[in-house]
């Protein structure tokens, strides 16, 4: 599933908890991508640094981080639970401008299906996610390249 459309501002919740993601970051990172899909990132996470923004949770308890690109769409995020995970995804409406896409969302991830249509984004649907021998990751969202 995806959602899809022009956030509605009005709608957009004060979130707390995050900063800005630094390349000493990709440590515990990796870490995290190891353990909610089985593999890290590995030279990934440092293209990534180099092309889009990077914000992290401050909580170590709770780790967490998305990947916006230049017009604030959330292209990777992973977080160890769900609330962390929807503090960073709201950061994509926030950062976004004119029409935005949350795209692979997965049965685990309905979470992120809840937070596109608080900020007014419709529900579409294209394509699939198969996996094989492990389960869906969650909490993750990843544009198509990045599963």
């Amino acid at each position: 599933m995806r959602t899809t459309g022009t956030v509605d501002r009005s709608a957009l919740p004060a979130v707390d908890g995050l900063r800005e993601g630094r390349p000493d970051d990709v440590g515990w990172m990796d870490r995290l991508d190891r353990d909610l899909r089985g593999a890290g990132r590995g030279p990934d996470h440092g293209r990534l640094l180099g092309t889009h923004r990077l914000v992290v949770s401050r909580d170590r308890t709770a780790p967490g981080y998305v990947y916006l690109d230049e017009r604030g769409r959330a292209v990777l995020l992973a977080a160890r639970r769900t609330g962390t995970a929807r503090r960073l995804l709201w950061e994509a409406p926030a950062a976004s401008y004119g029409d935005t896409l949350v795209n692979c969302i997965t049965t685990p991830n309905e979470w992120a299906v809840d937070i596109g249509l608080a900020a007014g984004l419709i529900i579409g649907q294209e394509g699939y996610l198969a996996v094989r021998g492990m389960p869906v990751p969650a909490p993750h969202l990843a544009d198509g390249h990045f599963l």
